[in-house]
């Protein structure tokens, strides 16, 4: 009976395990003064991502908060398309973002990953198709974490593992 004792004991006074949670961030900057778009994406764990969520700007956007899931919130049963306008010497810019869950089902694998994607338009002619700004919870691919358009287009990656460090 001690022995089960001292075992609840120790298991009582064992610091608790937490898991790590990694937020993301997509948004744009349309610098006028710069004459450029700038799309990017960011993330940070724990409390780092927290205070960049709760800091967000009005065009930056929680991927996350861009879905629907069903009653259960178990399923993506729908995304939103943020789509807005960057008006700049060069030309009118459309942006159009949305998020890029892992998996429609968010308990299964890649689940509870949540990228975003982003595309720009100017007049009829595509600048940047659709793209994903990471892969998925492999973690493979580079991350974009920034395209400018000044009217070049400039695209910044940086490997997974520096971009989920």
């Amino acid at each position: 009976m001690w022995f089960v004792k001292v075992f609840l004991l120790l298991f009582l006074l064992a610091p608790q395990a937490k898991a790590d949670w990694f937020s993301t961030l997509v948004g744009y900057s349309c610098d006028t003064a710069n004459d450029q778009l700038i799309v990017y994406y960011k993330g940070a764990y724990n409390e780092a991502g927290e205070a960049m969520l709760k800091q967000k700007g009005e065009n930056e956007w929680d991927p996350w908060l861009l879905i629907e899931t069903d009653k259960d919130g178990e399923v993506i049963r729908s995304t939103k398309t943020i789509e807005r306008t960057c008006a700049l010497t060069h030309g009118n810019y459309e942006i159009r973002l949305g998020p890029s869950p892992g998996n429609s089902k968010v308990t299964g694998l890649c689940g509870a990953h949540m990228g975003a994607w982003v595309e720009v338009v100017r007049g009829t002619h595509l600048v940047v198709p659709r793209r994903g700004m990471s892969t998925d919870c492999n973690q493979s691919e580079p991350v974009t974490t920034k395209i400018t358009i000044s009217p070049e287009l400039a695209i910044t990656t940086i490997p997974a593992s520096r971009f989920y460090q």
